[in-house]
């Protein structure tokens, strides 16, 4: 008697299992991050800031009269400032039609944390309805669900 080894899974099943094992380790990054500092709050409990920090600021300027400063880095950084509450390297530019800012102003409304969670969740399900509508196959959006930036 002779032992037969299992068939080696073809590459599409090799995808989908390593697309949904990094989408479970997303779902514990996302669920634990904020406790140890790795996501939305740093480990003092403050805001960190993310690309989607200029979305708050430039929405919040729109709010405030000062939509055309937007496009002026300091005044919007200024704003990135005041979405997170401390002062932090880097910028986050502005590079968007001014009508995007019809979208950015009402997210602005929130404070800057819960703002972010609701970006990620009205954009999230777009990204992957999108990706489904493209490829057509289900495994295609846990694959996209799986890529870093999707988050």
């Amino acid at each position: 008697m002779t032992a037969t080894s299992a068939p080696a899974p073809d590459d599409r099943a090799l995808a989908i299992r390593a697309a949904f094992a990094f989408f479970a380790l997303y779902a514990v990054f996302f669920s634990t991050g904020p406790l140890f500092g790795q996501w939305l709050l740093d480990a003092e409990g403050r805001p960190l800031q993310a690309d989607f920090v200029n979305v708050w600021a430039a929405g919040r300027m729109a709010i405030e009269g000062r939509a055309a400063d937007v496009y002026d880095w300091a005044a919007h950084r200024a704003y990135e400032v005041l979405a997170v509450g401390h002062d932090f390297e880097g910028y986050f530019g502005w590079h968007y039609p001014p009508m995007f800012l019809l979208v950015a102003a009402p997210l602005s409304l929130l404070p800057y944390v819960a703002s972010q969670l609701v970006w990620t969740a009205v954009t999230l399900p777009i990204y992957a309805a999108a990706i489904r509508l493209i490829c057509r196959r289900w495994d295609a959006v846990l694959i996209a669900l799986a890529f870093p930036p999707s988050r």
